[in-house]
């Protein structure tokens, strides 16, 4: 933190900038754990698909694919294989 913000930012500021990271973290864990045990529908209702039909064109037209997610990155290989639109070359 103070290679980052040097002296802009007080300790309490870096603090709890800290603590809200720690935190954030023990979610991602924690949802990690329970994602492990819900069924393919509870997965599938976490997240939105945008754009599908890009995906679907690509595997028609047997090209590879690149997802971006900045949400629920730590889900991205259970949900796209879970969708059941995987294809194959």
């Amino acid at each position: 933190m103070d290679i980052a913000f040097e002296n802009r930012m007080s300790a309490l500021e870096k603090e709890n900038i800290i603590k809200k990271c720690y935190k954030n973290l023990l979610h991602l864990i924690k949802d990690s754990i329970i994602n492990q045990s819900i069924t393919r529908e509870q997965l599938l209702e976490k997240v939105t698909f945008h754009n599908a039909h890009f995906y679907e064109e690509a595997i028609q037209r047997k090209k590879g694919v690149i997802f971006f997610d900045c949400s629920l990155w730590q889900l991205g290989n259970h949900v796209i294989s879970s969708w059941g639109k995987m294809g194959s070359y």
